[in-house]
């Protein structure tokens, strides 16, 4: 089996901490109009191993996304399942991910 490539964090916002966006859907339904959650499953330097961990995530049945993020030392290429309007969804999404053996940070972005 190769080695993933090394996944960059995502500078783009602190609330990318897995332990900072998993309360209780209970304790975050009154914040979830705040919000809007994605699921980060990788950032990659190469477009071409982003879109190779898309087409993964699909043949899985999760639609995912690439987008561009240009850092200071370059673009990276990150990998995302959503929008999520609430976190109840995307922690059930994350939960179907992490039974694939695919682990995903939940980002989080105000409304």
């Amino acid at each position: 089996a190769a080695t993933p490539p090394a996944k960059q964090p995502d500078t783009r916002t602190a609330d990318a901490k897995p332990s900072a966006a998993a309360p209780s859907a209970s304790k975050n339904d009154s914040n979830d109009d705040k919000w809007t959650y994605f699921l980060q499953t990788g950032a990659f330097r190469d477009q071409a191993d982003a879109e190779s961990a898309r087409a993964k995530l699909a043949l899985l049945g999760f639609e995912a996304r690439v987008t561009e993020r240009t850092a200071d030392s370059g673009v990276l290429y990150r990998v995302r399942i959503g929008p999520f309007d609430h976190a109840e969804a995307m922690n059930r999404t994350r939960s179907k991910l992490s039974d694939n053996g695919v682990d995903a940070a939940i980002v989080r972005i105000p409304k």
